[in-house]
């Protein structure tokens, strides 16, 4: 076995797919079941180098990675090979984890993104209640925020952005 998962009914394996670092692909699995822990998620990089698959998995439960295996998490309900302009020599991956409580509140999100140096990896969560390269990321976490939901990032010579899906944010 490549990974340490195992196949279980609804996993969604392969519904979130995006490009990853040299010559690989990301794959989000945000109902797979982490132990006993339902639909907490896991993102999987996988890379096929000299005829041989390779393959590295993330979850709330590695080490380095913020946040708690909790259900509905849904870690990897987004998945993109971008998203700190600030490490460009290493293979980054930033990770939606829409259904993340926090104080109480249920679903209010948060963003992961891993700079994958191999063997090792640093990791930093992104929410609405904190910054983003020294900046206050706009709005404030709320209950059904599900921020994280979506993710992209936008690229242009000098400047750079990472662009967040937040389907529940109340406006007005």
């Amino acid at each position: 076995a490549l990974l340490g998962g195992s196949n279980q009914t609804n996993d969604r394996f392969g519904s979130v797919l995006a490009p990853g670092g040299t010559g690989g692909v990301l794959a989000g699995v945000p109902l797979e079941d982490v132990g006993s822990v339902r639909d907490a998620g896991i993102v999987v990089s996988l890379a096929l180098r000299d005829g041989r698959w390779s393959g590295r998995e993330w979850s709330e439960d590695s080490p380095l990675v913020p946040g708690v295996v909790e259900a509905g998490d849904h870690f990897g309900a987004a998945v993109i090979g971008a998203g700190a302009p600030f490490d460009v020599g290493n293979t980054q991956v930033t990770i939606g984890v829409p259904g993340e409580d926090s104080g109480g509140r249920r679903d209010v999100g948060t963003v992961v993104t891993i700079i994958d140096s191999e063997p090792d990896f640093a990791a930093t969560l992104l929410h609405q209640d904190g910054t983003y390269e020294g900046l206050a990321v706009p709005g404030s976490g709320e209950s059904g925020d599900r921020f994280g939901s979506s993710l992209a990032f936008w690229n242009r010579t000098r400047r750079s952005a990472l662009v967040v899906g937040v389907p529940g944010e109340d406006v007005g």
